[in-house]
C-alpha cells in the first residue's frame, strides 16, 4: 500500500513474535509496521484456525444475498386487502407482532405498513386492533387500540402508541417489527429496540379486514405508503429481542409457533399477495382504480448486514446495503439475465490524510502523521454460463485458481544516482505477455486470429474470447501483430480496447494502423500493464479544481521543495473510484507549474 514508509520488513517465516525497544537506539517506522504486522499475523491465523477459510457468526452472519422484489405502491392510492383477518386479531391484552421489510420513498414519506385500524386513529371512534406506519417526519409509529377504561365500550376507545426516534432511511429495506407482549408496546428498526411503552388497558377487536400499504380512517382507506414493502409478517406471540435480531437473517418457516400469517410478496405477477403460513389469509390488490392499484417492484440483490471472515479478515456490513450501491464499489451494475455466482473480494488500502483529512492531527496544526489501512470489502457476480470460467465457478475451484501469488525478478544497478534507501511500488493490472521484439515465447492458445480488421473504424474481428482464461474487457491493453511485423524484426501496434461486442466477436480499439489491414496472418493479444513509482508512490497531491478545457489543475500543494512538482515530471489522476475499482488513473506529463498561486 502507498504510504511514506522506509521498509516493510515483516516475513512470518522468520518466526518473529515481538519488537523490542532498546534504550539509545534509534526507533523507525519500519520497526513499529513489523509490531502492527506481526500482531495482525497472530490474530488472523487464529482466526482462520478457528473459523476456516471463511465463515460468519450464527448470531449475526454477514453480507448475505438476497434477491428483493416486494411490492411498489404509490402513495397516493393502492394497497392489499386481507378479507380473512379473523386470525389476525387480537383482543384484550392478548400478545402479537408484526414484522415487515420497509423501504420508504424519498418524495413522499411516511404512510401505513399494516393495518387493522377502522374509523379515525386520532378520535374515541377509532375501532379495531392495531396500525404500524411511517409518519411523515420518517419515524415509524406502532398504535394500539384499547376499549375505554369505564365502559369498555368500542364507541369509548383510544390509541396507545409508541414511536422510534430516529426515521427510516429513504432508498433502503429496513426491517420494522412492532411486539405487544401483554403490558409493553416495543419497536425494532433491524433487530434493536428502538422505542418502548408502557400499553395499559384491554385491547378491543372487530370484524374488519387487514390492509398492507393503507389504513381504514375513515369512510374509505387513506395513509398511503409510498415505497416498497416486503415480507410481512403476523404473530400471535411476542417476539423476543433475540427473535427479532434473528428475523435480520432468516426467514420464517411454514411450521414455526405463533406464526399467524406470512405475505413473502414476492411473486412478480398477478393481483394477489399469498400467504405462506398455510392460515389462508391471501391478500388481493385494490385501488379507487386499476390503474393505481399496488405493482411488482423490480427484483433486486441486497447484501445482508452482519460480520463475515475471509482469511482470518474481519468484513463487517453495518446496515443492509443494495448490491449498486455498495461504498466500496462504485458503478456496480447487475445483468440483465443469466446464471451468476456471489463472491466476496476482500483486500486491504491505504489511507493517508489526502483520502481522509480527518487523521490529520488538529491540535498540532493538522499535520500529516500515521497513515492507516481500510479493509475493502467488494461482493461481485462471476458468470456461471457454460463455458471455461462457468465451469471453474461451479466447481468452486476458480478462488484457489486466482490466488495465485505473482513473483518478480529486479535487480539494481550500482550507480552515484541510485545510492540511498528507496521503496519502490510496482502495480501489476492485468495479466498478459510482455512488449518488445523479440516477442517473448508464449503458449499458441495466448494469441488469437484476427477475421477482420478496419483502420477507418478502429476495429478488429476476432476468433476467441477467452484465451488463457482471460476475457476481453473495455480498458485492456492488446498488441496487434502479424507475419509483417515479425518479417521485419519489429514488435506490433499497441491498442486500448474501447468497446467490446461478444455478439459480432469485435473490439473497438483506440487506434489501428492504417496499413494493418494489408498484413498477413493478423493476430492479438493481451499485453500485461503496470505501473511503478519510486518512494511508495507516498507523494500525493489533493486536488482543488480540474478544468479540463485549459487543461489545467489546481492542487492543496505542490509539495516541499526537495520533492515539490516540477515541469517535465509525470503524474497520475487518480479517484476514488479508480482506486476502488483497480483501474489505472491518467497518465500526464506536466507542462508548467505556476508556484506564485501557491506563495
Amino acid at each position: 500500500m502507498n504510504g511514506d514508509f522506509s521498509r516493510f520488513a515483516f516475513d512470518p517465516k522468520r518466526r518473529y513474535a515481538a519488537v523490542l525497544m532498546q534504550q539509545g537506539r534509534v526507533l523507525l517506522d519500519a520497526d513499529w509496521n513489523e509490531q502492527a504486522a506481526m500482531a495482525a499475523h497472530r490474530m488472523r491465523a487464529g482466526t482462520e484456525d478457528v473459523v476456516g477459510p471463511t465463515g460468519a457468526p450464527d448470531a449475526s452472519p454477514g453480507f448475505r444475498i438476497r434477491a428483493r422484489r416486494g411490492l411498489a405502491f404509490g402513495g397516493s392510492d393502492g394497497y392489499v386487502r386481507v378479507s380473512n383477518a379473523a386470525p389476525l386479531a387480537f383482543g384484550n391484552r392478548s400478545p402479537f407482532t408484526l414484522e415487515a421489510w420497509v423501504n420508504p420513498s424519498a418524495q413522499r414519506p411516511g404512510g401505513a405498513i399494516v393495518s387493522t385500524l377502522a374509523g379515525s386513529s386520532n378520535s374515541s371512534a377509532a375501532q379495531s386492533v392495531y396500525l404500524l406506519e411511517v409518519e411523515p417526519a420518517g419515524t415509524a409509529a406502532f398504535s394500539r387500540v384499547v376499549a375505554g377504561p369505564s365502559t369498555g365500550r368500542q364507541g369509548a376507545a383510544g390509541l396507545q402508541v409508541v414511536r422510534t426516534l430516529r426515521p427510516l432511511t429513504p432508498g433502503r429495506f429496513t426491517l420494522v417489527a412492532a411486539v405487544f407482549n401483554g403490558a409493553l408496546g416495543r419497536l425494532y428498526l433491524d433487530g434493536e429496540q428502538a422505542g418502548e411503552a408502557v400499553w395499559n388497558g384491554n385491547g378491543v377487536s372487530g370484524d374488519v379486514p387487514l390492509l398492507m400499504g393503507a389504513s381504514n380512517t375513515g369512510q374509505r382507506p387513506g395513509r398511503f405508503f409510498d415505497g416498497v414493502i416486503e415480507a410481512v409478517r403476523v404473530w400471535a406471540l411476542a417476539r423476543t429481542p433475540q427473535q427479532e435480531r434473528g428475523a435480520l437473517y432468516d426467514d420464517p418457516s411454514q411450521s414455526e409457533k405463533g406464526l399467524a400469517a406470512y405475505w413473502p410478496l414476492d411473486e412478480g405477477t398477478g393481483v394477489q399477495a399469498r400467504d405462506a403460513s398455510g392460515n389462508g389469509c391471501d391478500g388481493t390488490f385494490d385501488a379507487s382504480t386499476d390503474a393505481v392499484r399496488p405493482q411488482w417492484a423490480a427484483p433486486t440483490l441486497w447484501i445482508g448486514p452482519g460480520r463475515f471472515y475471509v482469511n482470518g479478515v474481519l468484513c463487517e456490513g453495518g446496515q443492509e446495503v443494495s448490491f449498486t450501491a455498495q461504498p466500496d464499489l462504485p458503478g456496480a451494475g447487475l445483468p440483465s439475465s443469466g446464471d451468476y455466482l456471489a463472491y466476496l473480494d476482500v483486500w486491504e488500502r491505504g489511507i493517508t490524510a489526502v483520502e481522509d483529512p480527518s487523521i490529520r492531527e488538529t491540535a498540532l496544526g493538522g499535520p500529516d502523521t500515521s497513515a492507516r489501512v481500510r479493509t475493502i470489502q467488494q461482493v461481485k457476480l462471476r458468470s456461471a454460463e457454460q463455458g471455461r470460467d462457468g465451469e471453474r465457478a461451479r466447481r468452486g475451484d476458480w478462488a484457489r485458481n486466482d490466488g495465485r501469488k505473482g513473483a518478480m525478478r529486479a535487480r539494481r544497478v550500482d550507480t552515484a544516482a541510485s545510492v540511498g534507501n528507496h521503496l519502490y511500488r510496482v502495480e501489476v493490472h492485468e495479466k498478459g505477455g510482455l512488449y518488445g521484439w523479440p516477442r517473448p515465447a508464449v503458449p499458441a492458445t495466448d494469441e488469437v486470429p484476427v477475421h477482420g480488421l478496419s483502420a477507418e473504424a478502429r476495429t478488429v474481428q476476432v476468433a476467441g474470447w477467452m484465451p488463457d482464461a482471460i476475457d476481453w474487457d473495455v480498458g485492456q491493453l492488446v498488441e496487434l501483430f502479424s507475419d509483417d511485423t515479425d518479417a521485419r524484426a519489429q514488435a506490433g501496434a499497441i491498442g486500448r480496447v474501447e468497446e467490446v461486442d461478444k455478439t459480432s466477436g469485435t473490439l473497438t480499439l483506440d487506434t489501428v494502423p492504417a496499413d494493418m489491414a494489408d498484413h498477413g496472418n493478423i493476430r492479438v493479444r493481451h499485453l500485461a500493464s503496470y505501473k511503478w513509482s519510486r518512494d511508495n508512490a507516498s507523494l500525493a497531491f489533493p486536488l482543488t479544481r480540474v478544468d479540463a478545457a485549459a487543461r489545467t489543475l489546481t492542487l492543496g500543494h505542490v509539495g516541499p521543495d526537495t520533492i515539490a512538482l516540477r515541469e517535465g515530471d509525470w503524474v497520475e489522476l487518480a479517484d476514488e473510484d479508480s482506486v476502488l475499482l483497480n483501474r489505472r488513473g491518467r497518465l500526464c506529463q506536466v507542462e508548467s507549474v505556476d508556484r506564485v498561486y501557491f506563495a
